[in-house]
């Protein structure tokens, strides 16, 4: 059973909690790749520590995150060959005492699962009851199930169906990112420009951001069994994503003029039929279904500031980076003296 993780990293994130989201990573996964959000050199150098794949993806993050999150799922992911999905951001980790091979055992036969995010607040032995809550996350591959919510802000972190065909799993997620009140303030100022109108998020929500939040004490094996009870009262739980009706439509040319239109499988065969009218189109190309075309757009090309133009060498600092340019320097220097030597 191949677990593959993956996640977003933004710039900043290596002075925060993402060494402990690494750890989580190399903990439960088999492989996982890192989609670059503008990240620093100090987070590019934490993930070559930990040898995870990664890539550059400079758009912004406020207006193109399901864009972003549905390219890293189906053309990054998907090159890893997953059967299960473990997303994490970088302010994350899991209850302590789940293993890698717990991550397959709990998620059963079902296609996805919800797990229980708690809001850590003030430190690690205090959490918000009222801001913490089930959450879908862990999942099984199926690539006909891809699509991520199409919604700017808030659109999760894995395809959109799964979060209504996900059981609830007797799992505990830790999540640091709202610790701290400037960490809270900061996040609560990017939604005043990103989600002005509380459109994708409830105005509650965002004014919990600015306020002193009520907490509790946490303790992780408390609320681990908390979190396992409540589960049990569900009772059994499975959940499949039902198979859709295929329904497969095709690009067609009409031939007296060139243009381009979609028509129905069925409608293509009975055209086929006509010996009046089957020469008068061609078939195209099949319809890709429920998958918009900028999904497939890959991300801008970024220059690494660490990396050697002239052969593609990427040092792990600048100092490095000055050092092995002047290996070319001084080659060079030596080429152009043995020339002179045998010009002469």
């Amino acid at each position: 059973m191949r677990i593959i993780g993956y996640g977003v990293v933004g710039l900043g994130e290596a002075d925060r909690y993402i060494e402990n989201t690494l750890k989580e990573f190399a903990r439960l996964c088999d492989d996982v790749v890192l989609c670059l959000n503008n990240a620093g050199k100090k987070e590019k150098e934490l993930i070559k520590k930990y040898g995870f794949r990664s890539y550059e993806d400079p758009r912004e993050w406020g207006k193109f995150q399901p864009i972003m999150k549905e390219y890293l799922i189906r053309k990054k992911v998907a090159e890893l060959k997953p059967d299960i999905c473990l997303p994490l951001d970088m302010d994350e980790i899991y209850d302590s005492k789940l293993t890698k091979a717990e991550v397959s055992t709990v998620l059963g036969n079902n296609d996805g699962g919800y797990v229980f995010i708690a809001n850590l607040i003030g430190d690690e032995k205090h959490y918000s009851p009222s801001l913490s809550f089930w959450d879908a996350r862990i999942w099984r591959w199926d690539e006909r199930f891809l699509g991520m919510d199409r919604q700017p802000v808030h659109c999760g972190m894995i395809p959109k169906l799964y979060y209504f065909h996900g059981v609830y799993l007797p799992v505990l997620l830790k999540h640091y990112g709202l610790m701290h009140k400037e960490e809270r303030q900061r996040k609560a100022e990017r939604y005043d420009v990103y989600d002005p109108e509380a459109q994708w998020k409830g105005k509650a929500y965002y004014d919990a951001l600015r306020s002193d939040i009520p907490i509790e004490d946490f303790s992780e094996d408390t609320m681990r069994e908390v979190v396992k009870k409540e589960v049990l009262g569900y009772g059994y739980q499975h959940k499949k994503i039902p198979m859709p009706e295929e329904k497969r439509f095709i690009y067609v040319r009409r031939k007296k003029d060139g243009y381009v239109f979609d028509m129905g499988e069925a409608e293509w065969k009975t055209l086929q039929e006509d010996k009046n009218r089957n020469n008068d189109f061609e078939y195209v190309s099949d319809v890709k279904m429920d998958v918009a075309e900028d999904v497939f757009v890959p991300p801008p090309i970024v220059d690494d500031p660490l990396e050697c133009k002239t052969c593609g060498f990427i040092a792990k600092s600048d100092f490095g980076l000055t050092v092995h340019q002047r290996k070319h320097a001084e080659s060079s220097v030596q080429t152009a003296q043995i020339s002179d030597n045998t010009g002469s």
